[in-house]
């Protein structure tokens, strides 16, 4: 193996690893966060709390595990291609948040 891949490798289950357990951490916060997002529904909110999370969690175990690497990977893709989407969403939309539970924070500028 690269060392470039161990280094990329490791940093994916570092980032997923910590991002997944403050939301687990703050799970009702993360719940609460995408409230401006209307084509969420409500009763899917709850749900997405614990889905995310253990997405990222599960997604840092397979990178970690040699034989499930390419299904680690696919995991992460997936979740980035999510956080973009919502991300080009909120951007695209002019729905900005001052939340730092949310995705991304943006300032608008405005008091």
């Amino acid at each position: 193996m690269s060392d470039l891949l161990l280094v990329c490798r490791l940093t994916l289950i570092c980032v997923l690893t910590v991002a997944g357990l403050a939301k687990l951490r703050e799970r009702r916060r993360f719940a609460t966060a995408p409230g401006d997002l209307t084509y969420l529904p409500d009763a899917a909110r709850p749900a997405l709390a614990i889905l995310v999370p253990a997405a990222e969690l599960i997604a840092a175990v397979l990178l970690a595990l040699p034989r499930t690497l390419t299904a680690g990977l696919a995991v992460a893709a997936a979740l980035c291609a999510a956080f973009s989407a919502v991300a080009v969403h909120r951007t695209a939309f002019a729905v900005f948040t001052d939340d730092p539970a949310f995705f991304f924070s943006v300032r608008t500028g405005q008091s």
